[in-house]
């Protein structure tokens, strides 16, 4: 079984010191044959279209709000990575 997940709060890669939570989940995410990643949520879209490039969602599942991404889509898991 492959595990759909959605990252909400993708934060803003030009500070580092903001945004590595959701990256550091992407990323774990990533290294597991059991998982996907599946969409992402920012209230800034421009953060969240740099997070679905950096780990290949389609920009189809980009969202600014994370309400409309649990309608849209349906991830089997969620990482909230807001402050």
């Amino acid at each position: 079984m492959t595990y759909q997940v959605a990252v909400v709060g993708t934060g803003d890669p030009a500070q580092p010191d903001r945004y590595a939570m959701a990256y550091l989940h992407a990323e774990g995410y990533a290294r597991l044959d059991s998982c996907e990643l599946l969409a992402c949520a920012d209230i800034v879209e421009e953060n969240a279209e740099t997070f679905a490039t950096a780990f290949d969602i389609d920009l189809s599942h980009v969202y600014q709000d994370y309400k409309q991404l649990l309608t849209e889509t349906t991830p089997d898991i969620v990482s909230v990575c807001t402050p």
